[in-house]
């Protein structure tokens, strides 16, 4: 029950980083090219390979093969932003994937697999919160690799009791006012 909720949480927070990004331009940090590593014809365009929502696919693709370094993914405009650790061969592996596809690739603090790993701890731990006057009401690691956002209305209270579970993990606390609405589910 608990990965099922975690890949459904992970999918919605794909699509609505991927839906909030197209507005934004690709940051520019610590870590950054600047630059997309690869330019070419628009998205969508057969001989980029298929659209930006594909590539991103078939990064994610990769992404799972290479665990000790993805992050996550965003999308920007027809930009591709692949969060990742430096090292290693994911960059070439996407860039082999993307067709022309522009990619920017942003070095990411943890990978993918640590935040899932911290989400599913926390999710585990949300009876021990509840009882504790802090309920949890969503946990989602985030794409860029710099943590796993913990909705709550209990706020400053939440955070500061994490770090005494928790230690020095990742945890971005965020304030909630409502609790989120839940899909419900069809059968087919």
């Amino acid at each position: 029950m608990i990965s099922r909720q975690l890949v459904l949480i992970s999918v919605a927070a794909v699509l609505a980083l991927a839906a909030t990004a197209c507005a934004q331009p690709p940051p520019v940090g610590a870590g950054a090219s600047g630059h997309p590593a690869r330019r070419g014809p628009a998205a969508g365009d057969p001989s980029t390979g298929g659209s930006t929502v594909e590539a991103a696919a078939r990064v994610e693709a990769v992404g799972s093969r290479h665990p000790e370094q993805y992050a996550g993914i965003a999308v920007s405009g027809a930009t591709l932003v692949v969060y990742r650790r430096p090292g290693g061969d994911l960059d070439a592996a996407v860039r082999a994937v993307v067709g022309g596809v522009p990619v920017v690739f942003r070095d990411a603090p943890h990978t993918h697999q640590e935040l899932v790993a911290l989400a599913a701890r926390i999710q585990a731990d949300a009876a021990y919160w509840r009882d504790h006057g802090a309920p949890i009401w969503s946990v989602l690691p985030r794409h860029d690799g710099t943590g796993v956002e913990v909705g709550t209305p209990a706020g400053d209270r939440l955070k500061a009791a994490v770090r005494g579970r928790y230690g020095d993990a990742p945890i971005i606390i965020v304030p909630m006012n409502e609790s989120p609405v839940t899909v419900p589910r069809t059968t087919a």
